[in-house]
């Protein structure tokens, strides 16, 4: 990892727009994958009026899994949960690449291009099925990736692949853990920024370091996470959560973020805007939700139209 020298005149501060999908990311009988799916939502984003006009987005920010395949089973058994390995995350990356050739066609490259530098999108490799558990273990073996793509009207160049190093209680012994931390930790044209995957927020939470074990997996992944981050001292962090419904959610970690990186002038939350698998309606309205899931200037929305 580069470090940056200090200086008045590095950019602290981007131009990003949010895209915002009002719905799900995928049909109800999506089975295997979501490229047709993720195809379509690009195209309603196209059609909509960007708020820079002529000036491109340095950053435009898609919430996670807005593109997922099945887990590749040609894998077999890899290592997992707190055992897992970089090397496995480097064999998924390359499948991630070919996901995003099947999403991101000629005609749409060349038009999103035109309206952004950089899109920052999740990828998972999941079982659809596993997303309606609910509060049980996830025992079948998933990945929550994140990419950054620089964008030209003919291609796309993979800048850096992260994603979720922080697993949840349901599935930290399912989920193949980004064990390197570094991977976060994303400079382009000057700038500093922290791209977390979904629940990686939480490791800035000092409700969740309290209800840590000493000495734990969590305790070590968030110290590590927390030392590395100040070090790399960024301006600008950007999260990818796959469902948002309430902006309470990341509330405590928003403000950990603040508080631990003083640096951070711009932050927000990539949005999927719709009901958890155990309930039924949305718990705030749409506009609450992307209010206050961000913070700073020049962060602008784009709402998508999701499926029901």
């Amino acid at each position: 990892m580069s470090t940056l020298s200090k200086s008045k005149k590095q950019p602290v501060t981007a131009n990003i727009v949010r895209l915002c999908v009002d719905g799900w990311i995928h049909r109800s009988d999506e089975q295997t994958n979501n490229f047709s799916n993720a195809r379509t939502l690009l195209n309603r984003a196209i059609r909509k009026s960007w708020p820079y006009g002529n000036r491109k987005a340095k950053f435009t920010v898609l919430p996670g899994g807005f593109i997922f395949d099945k887990f590749p089973e040609e894998l077999g058994e890899i290592d997992r949960g707190w055992n897992s390995h970089k090397k496995d995350f480097n064999k998924l990356c390359a499948y991630g690449e070919e996901c995003i050739k099947q999403v991101l066609t000629e005609e749409i490259l060349a038009d999103i291009a035109e309206r952004t530098k950089y899109l920052i999108l999740g990828v998972d490799f999941k079982h659809l099925t596993d997303d309606k558990i609910g509060k049980k273990a996830i025992k079948r073996t998933h990945i929550e990736l994140v990419a950054v793509l620089r964008l030209t009207r003919t291609r796309t160049t993979t800048v850096a692949w992260t994603g979720k190093s922080y697993p949840t209680g349901e599935q930290e012994d399912s989920l193949v853990h980004v064990v390197d931390v570094g991977t976060h930790c994303v400079e382009v044209d000057g700038l500093r920024v922290l791209v977390l995957g979904c629940h990686d927020l939480n490791m800035f939470s000092a409700r969740s370091w309290a209800n840590q074990l000493k000495g734990s997996e969590r305790r070590r992944r968030c110290a590590t996470m927390r030392r590395v981050a100040k070090q790399f001292d960024p301006t600008i962090v950007i999260q990818h959560p796959h469902q948002t419904d309430s902006p309470r959610i990341w509330q405590a970690a928003w403000s950990g973020v603040k508080k631990s990186l003083p640096s951070v002038e711009q932050g927000l939350s990539g949005i999927a805007y719709y009901p958890r698998p155990d309930c039924l309606e949305t718990r705030r309205e749409l506009r609450d939700v992307l209010k206050r899931t961000k913070f700073g200037p020049r962060i602008e929305d784009v709402v998508i139209k999701g499926y029901d």
